[in-house]
């Protein structure tokens, strides 16, 4: 799988070979195998870490505001998150 920026590239790269030579482009896109999405599961990292800073955040306010089960909670969830961002869904 390729990350954001890799995915970047990758667009770009193929820009510049649509503008340098449109007919072999064209001759790879009629050919090209289009493989299946990836599963839901399988999120940016961008949204990985979106999710850990608001779970991480909800955390210290409701530990602050008096409610440690509630603080615990979204700890184990800040938790689960981090895990699931450094060991991606794999079949």
């Amino acid at each position: 799988m390729l990350d954001d920026s890799e995915r970047d590239e990758l667009h770009e790269i193929q820009r510049r070979l649509r503008a340098e030579d449109p007919e072999f482009a064209k001759s790879l896109h009629t050919n090209a195998r289009h493989l299946p999405r990836p599963a839901t599961r399988d999120l940016s990292r961008r949204t990985y870490t979106l999710l850990l800073v608001i779970s991480s955040s909800s955390a210290l306010i409701m530990l602050m505001a008096g409610s440690p089960i509630i603080a615990l909670l979204f700890a184990v969830l800040a938790a689960w998150v981090w895990y699931a961002r450094e060991h991606p869904y794999e079949d």
